[in-house]
């Protein structure tokens, strides 16, 4: 045994080495993939449902008439009879465009955003401090509001090529690409952001608190999990 080991022995406990301070922090690019291949299999999962919302909002907006649909289940089996499986996919092109940017965006701020929220306690200046909820909170809302530039101009496209069939012929677009093109041309780079702000309305409060609630319940769950309490230690199931 070497002298290492008995000195630790005697002394009732192992040594533990110094650990490098980056030690244990995933790369930026690993919750940026995470974000990308997430929000694409999401996205999956719920266009159809997306659909039929955006169809139900815009039926009967340009007539008189009473609305066609009126119920969600006889919308879904509306578009399943006229345009089949591909007709719940309108606007998926645009999802899958503008997912990698949007996710790069939104979680390249919330991991650049945790690191710099980690050094927040020699801002002693500010009212409030930057770390533990606080800082949480924050980089949701500054996450939220930057992801938001990526994200707007695809729901807006989305959703206009959701609903073209039901807009006698205002406008057709080919594509996504086709459909950014169109909008640029007849109403500028605003067109693609019309919807900004009360997007945001919504999702700014609800990702600051949802962030916020997240990273605590994580650094409880290190405190019970972990030796150190170190949070970038905890495992998969746990973080999930």
């Amino acid at each position: 045994m070497s002298d290492e080991r008995i000195l630790a022995t005697a002394e009732g406990h192992t040594h533990k080495p110094a650990l490098d301070d980056n030690l244990g922090q995933k790369p930026i690019w690993h919750g940026l993939l995470a974000g990308v291949i997430a929000g694409l299999t999401s996205r999956l999962f719920v266009h159809p449902a997306d659909t039929v919302k955006a169809q139900l909002q815009v039926a009967g907006a340009l007539t008189a008439q009473p609305l066609e649909r009126v119920s969600t289940v006889d919308a879904f089996r509306k578009i399943a009879q006229s345009e089949g499986a591909r007709g719940f996919y309108r606007g998926f092109s645009a999802v899958v465009i503008g997912a990698i940017p949007g996710n790069l965006v939104y979680f390249g701020g919330y991991e650049l955003g945790k690191r710099v929220m980690r050094n927040a306690k020699e801002l002693s200046s500010l009212p409030i401090p930057l770390d533990g909820i606080w800082g949480d909170a924050a980089t949701g809302m500054v996450a939220q509001a930057v992801a938001g530039l990526a994200f707007t101009p695809v729901d807006v496209i989305k959703e206009r090529m959701q609903v073209q069939g039901m807009m006698r012929g205002a406008y057709q677009y080919r594509s996504a690409g086709d459909a950014a093109r169109q909008l640029v041309n007849q109403r500028g780079m605003r067109g693609l952001f019309k919807g900004y702000w009360i997007n945001n309305s919504v999702w700014i409060p609800w990702n600051t608190i949802y962030i916020a609630a997240y990273e605590t319940s994580k650094r409880r769950a290190a405190s019970v999990l972990t030796e150190d309490g170190d949070v970038d230690r905890l495992p998969a199931p746990a973080v999930v």
